[in-house]
């Protein structure tokens, strides 16, 4: 092989590592089913545009990591993206 004149890293400040995404599929998975009236009949539009806009998905889900693995969790761009992907 061809070894790069310039050694560029993996860029993993927009990644989240496993035990991080299982935590945020199965808190998911549990609240859509805990809350199923919430999110039917909802056009693709609206989730999309409205997709909590009151932030109390992205809170209970900082406060389950916090309960759950005692991780002081901040909002970030990156953990809401994967939040609205998960539910989407």
């Amino acid at each position: 092989g061809i070894i790069p004149d310039i050694f560029v890293g993996i860029d993993t400040t927009s990644y989240l590592n496993g035990m991080h995404y299982n935590a945020m599929y199965d808190f998911a998975l549990n609240y859509i089913d805990t809350h199923r009236k919430e999110f039917d009949n909802i056009s693709f539009e609206d989730f999309d545009k409205n997709f909590d806009k009151d932030n109390t998905i992205i809170n209970s889900y900082i406060k389950k990591i916090k309960e759950d693995y005692n991780i002081d969790l901040s909002k970030t761009n990156v953990t809401e993206r994967y939040l609205k992907a998960l539910f989407g």
